[in-house]
């Protein structure tokens, strides 16, 4: 099983990845922050998982196809709550035809740290 995680540099992001790394999936991170996902996967590698980190700035369209596109079809993708719908959005979009289903799971509040401010956007809200 191939799981892609975005912020799993702490809170649920990280527990995501642990969880599914002790299911024996093959796992890729990306995180904004600089080093954190390396950071974070390099502490599972060690314990014998399957997990790879990178720096990624998901809410840019070439970075994330670039950080998807060798990774082959994932069979679960998790991320924050920044990107969950427009993640899922995308992966239900393009892998319907395949009849591959996306689904998001978006819980409520809890405590970590606050998110980063939201990058600025090209996208036009209409009614």
């Amino acid at each position: 099983m191939r799981v892609l995680i975005t912020g799993p540099a702490g809170g649920r992001g990280a527990a995501a990845q642990a969880m599914f790394a002790r299911e024996g999936a093959r796992i890729a991170g990306c995180d904004i922050q600089p080093g954190a996902a390396e950071k974070t996967a390099d502490a599972l590698s060690a314990d014998g998982f399957d997990v790879h980190g990178e720096t990624v700035d998901i809410s840019d369209p070439v970075a994330a196809e670039r950080w998807i596109a060798p990774l082959g079809q994932p069979a679960h993708a998790a991320a924050k709550a920044g990107v969950v719908v427009a993640l899922t959005w995308t992966l239900a979009a393009d892998d319907a035809p395949d009849g591959i289903r996306a689904n998001a799971i978006s819980p409520g509040s809890s405590r970590h740290r606050p998110p980063m401010p939201p990058p600025e956007t090209s996208f036009v809200r209409s009614r």
